[in-house]
């Protein structure tokens, strides 16, 4: 099976969890995975830590191959104008952010679209040497299903594509919601649902609108696999035992480990904050727990990990004076060792279209931690 996942490992975060579980569990139900990603070049042909995969990275053309045919051109222009001070370098320089803004504008869905014909040709090369009885695709993002696609036509297998996020109405992309960005959304995501064999959603609720939005389509076709997680990730944190934790301890990282002693109620929320996820609600809880006298005895500290990219600024001015650590995300093995430890996990989810039923990865991790 060709399973097309642009997140991947060494590529962090739910995304790459999943489908890497996948493909991890997919020999034992006959299926040889062949997985078409964006992983650094030195990993072509790599084995994963969790199955015998057949790793193949597709690298993007850099902006100098794309104006390569330009270099005529450039050359010819820059003998003009040297004696300026305008040279090839500083041609170069000007086309060079000038591309990258118009790629930027015109990427849709989204930039992994500038891979599609390298990531084409690489899976066409791997068909030949492997002969894929189907195709895999999971998004966002959603270029990986674009680029399924065209595997598809070219290749003529079977193809089931994986929404982990719903597509037109993604609640984190509002520039997608007017003008030809939403129309076009539309025309490809109906163009995906009608080839693909298979169509999985993460849960029933995105099933149930996908049947909605297309009548005609099969509801056989629209499947749900839910989230979940892999026992065998717990007890590897629990035997990895560090420092003064006992044998039955999981291993915390070291900056955080005097964050979980005994004795301590300690609230831990895992993942990052962005324009859906806001942390101001959970940090004004906080702040009023923390105000109590239980709160005060029992040594209460919140710890968030994860990246906190355009709250960083407010967080920093509501947590003032405040028990909470915040730290840059860790490795999915030490973060379950922190969910483990933790007195309670949290989880701060997205409020507004197409989060509807949305169930979190770390929702169940949570569950798997007992916390």
């Amino acid at each position: 099976m060709l399973v097309i996942a642009s997140r991947f490992p060494p590529a962090t975060g739910p995304g790459a969890l999943r489908i890497s579980k996948m493909v991890r569990y997919l020999p034992d139900s006959g299926w040889r995975p062949v997985v078409l990603t964006v992983a650094p070049p030195s990993s072509a042909g790599a084995v994963t830590n969790d199955a015998s995969a057949w790793v193949e990275p597709v690298v993007a053309a850099t902006i100098a191959e794309r104006l390569a045919p330009l270099t005529p051109l450039i050359r010819a222009v820059s003998r003009l104008t040297s004696p300026l001070g305008r040279g090839t370098d500083w041609w170069y320089r000007g086309l060079k952010w000038r591309v990258e803004r118009l790629e930027e504008r015109l990427s849709m869905p989204d930039p992994g679209v500038w891979r599609l014909r390298r990531a084409v040709r690489a899976a066409q090369r791997l068909h030949r040497r492997w002969r894929f009885d189907a195709i895999y695709s999971t998004g966002m993002p959603f270029s990986d299903h674009l680029i399924a696609w065209a595997v598809q036509r070219a290749i003529r297998r079977p193809w089931i594509a994986e929404f982990r996020d719903p597509w037109v109405e993604y609640a984190h992309a509002p520039a997608w919601r007017a003008g030809w960005r939403r129309r076009a959304a539309r025309l490809m995501e109906r163009a995906v649902v009608r080839r693909a064999r298979c169509i999985v959603s993460v849960s029933e609720e995105m099933t149930a609108r996908f049947r909605e939005r297309y009548p005609a389509v099969a509801r056989d076709r629209f499947v749900t696999i839910e989230n979940g997680f892999d026992p065998t990730d717990f007890e590897r944190a629990l035997n990895d035992d560090h420092g003064s934790c006992g044998p039955t301890e999981p291993r915390a990282a070291d900056c955080l480990a005097e964050c979980f002693t005994p004795g301590r109620f300690t609230l831990f929320h895992a993942g990052s904050f962005y324009a859906g996820r806001r942390p101001e609600v959970l940090v004004r809880a906080f702040r009023r727990f923390a105000s109590t006298d239980e709160s005060r005895r029992c040594g209460a500290l919140l710890v968030l990990c994860g990246r906190m990219g355009e709250h960083a600024a407010r967080l920093a001015e509501l947590a003032h004076g405040l028990p909470v650590v915040v730290h840059d995300p860790l490795p999915h093995e030490q973060v379950l060792a922190c969910m483990t430890r933790a007195s309670a996990n949290v989880l701060v989810m997205a409020d507004g279209p197409g989060t509807e039923g949305d169930a979190s990865t770390k929702l169940y991790e949570y569950l798997g931690a007992a916390r």
